[in-house]
């Protein structure tokens, strides 16, 4: 399903790509949350505790490069269609 080479989003945004994620208690990898892109890590973090003040408490943001970023799209198209029919909504 690594269709990244024929992918073609819009680019002319050279901004950054990062990742919300929840953390465990040594800061480390639980689950995905959501991407954005900023500036910097310190923007991403900005935009961030505007919709979540507390995401610092359970959350952490990391830059990503884009094609972990497509891994994980694969993978969670994969799980929502997989969900979608078992829940019949398909």
């Amino acid at each position: 399903m690594n269709d990244m080479n024929q992918l073609e989003l819009p680019f002319d945004d050279d901004r950054p790509f990062f990742e919300l994620f929840v953390k465990n208690g040594n800061r480390e990898f639980v689950r995905h949350v959501r991407f954005l892109r900023a500036e910097c890590l310190n923007d991403a973090e900005d935009e961030i505790s505007v919709v979540l003040p507390n995401y610092w408490k359970t959350m952490s943001v990391r830059p990503v490069e884009i094609e972990y970023v497509w891994l994980t799209y694969e993978d969670l198209s994969v799980s929502y269609k997989h969900c979608k029919s078992l829940l019949g909504l398909v």
